[in-house]
């Protein structure tokens, strides 16, 4: 491990940048902190697409590969780089079959991981804020004491798979080492995410619904929805918005809350999505079908807990808004078409 630099005045440490959504919040930070100084921490290297992300600001970028349950060595990253800061989204994803065949691998990354990294920053008295990525799985299956309106911070929460069972868990971890040790906490939940970076990787298998139809775009096929999911709702975002978000947050200087939504803020039905993508990409085509033939399928009767659209309120009150849904669409459709092979490849169809 290189002897760490002191010329720069903010350092910011970020476990699983090389993956989908954090990679754009490094990026969109980089471009507004022209000071800060951004340590890559990943168990995987990243392919050519990871690499070249993060090109523009090589020279403010720092890779450090490794394991987040190795405790030893997330000691000597901590004692090295010195971050001011900790955006901590190393972490598996839900996969149904995973869970099954090993559960405890769940438990083991996504909270022994935490543990790990708070251990090593606990006695750092340079830490400023440790950023905790949760998801909106924590919110739970809908149930009478989920809202009508849109799903709020406060809950309830009753995560279902282990994957969300683990995030909220580390949430927990989180807020009270914050308390113990004397650094800020934040916590931030996801609606369902698309956009640039998205692909496949040993983390993430499960992609999403504009993933899908880039693809049957590019392969010249029409994507087969099932009847039923036409009227399925869901809160969807880019990752671009996310990041923008997230750098205001990680500017302001101090906040009213320690955890907050981002999301479009928005309930908006499949049937909606499609058009709206249709409308910027007209190679893009849709059938109604069976849903034994459906490459998409969705239960129209899931509108609460986390399949609810989320209040941003508390977002929306830093000054943030998100760009209308068309042209997060036709950004990132403009972004695949620069190299349609790397930024979207072949996989199995999008499953809602």
């Amino acid at each position: 491990m290189p002897a760490a630099s002191n010329t720069m005045t903010n350092t910011v440490l970020i476990t699983g940048a090389a993956g989908f959504i954090v990679s754009n919040v490094a990026k969109e930070y980089l471009s507004a902190a022209p000071e800060a100084r951004v340590i890559v921490f990943d168990k995987y290297k990243g392919d050519d697409l990871a690499q070249e992300h993060l090109r523009p600001y090589a020279d403010r970028v720092e890779h450090v590969f490794g394991d987040i349950r190795d405790k030893a060595l997330m000691r000597d990253v901590v004692q090295t780089y010195r971050p001011q800061e900790v955006i901590h989204a190393a972490a598996i994803t839900h996969q149904a079959q995973l869970e099954r065949d090993d559960p405890s691998v769940f438990i083991d990354v996504n909270i022994n991981g935490t543990v790990s990294l708070l251990e090593a920053v606990k006695a750092d008295s340079g830490l400023r804020r440790f950023v905790y990525v949760s998801t909106g799985g924590v919110y739970g299956e809908p149930s009478e004491r989920s809202p009508a309106g849109p799903q709020g911070e406060e809950g309830p929460f009753d995560p279902p798979e282990l994957y969300a069972v683990s995030k909220y868990t580390s949430e927990l971890l989180v807020r009270r080492y914050g308390k113990l040790f004397g650094f800020e906490t934040l916590r931030v939940r996801f609606a369902d995410v698309f956009g640039p970076m998205e692909r496949a990787t040993g983390a993430r298998t499960t992609l999403s619904l504009p993933y899908g139809m880039m693809r049957a775009v590019l392969e010249g096929r029409t994507l087969k929805v099932s009847s039923s999911a036409l009227d399925a709702k869901m809160d969807i975002i880019s990752a671009e918005e996310i990041a923008l978000a997230f750098t205001r947050l990680l500017l302001q200087p101090g906040l009213p809350h320690d955890v907050y939504n981002i999301a479009s803020g928005q309930h908006l039905s499949i049937r909606d999505l499609l058009e709206a993508f249709r409308s910027v990409e007209p190679r893009f085509s849709y059938v109604e079908t069976t849903t034994a033939e459906a490459d998409v399928t969705a239960d129209p009767s899931l509108t609460r807990g986390r399949y609810n659209a989320y209040d941003v309120s508390r977002m929306r009150d830093l000054g943030w808004q998100p760009r209308p849904l068309k042209e997060q669409l036709e950004r990132y459709r403009d972004w695949v078409a620069h190299d349609p092979v790397n930024r979207c490849p072949a996989t199995s169809p999008a499953r809602s």
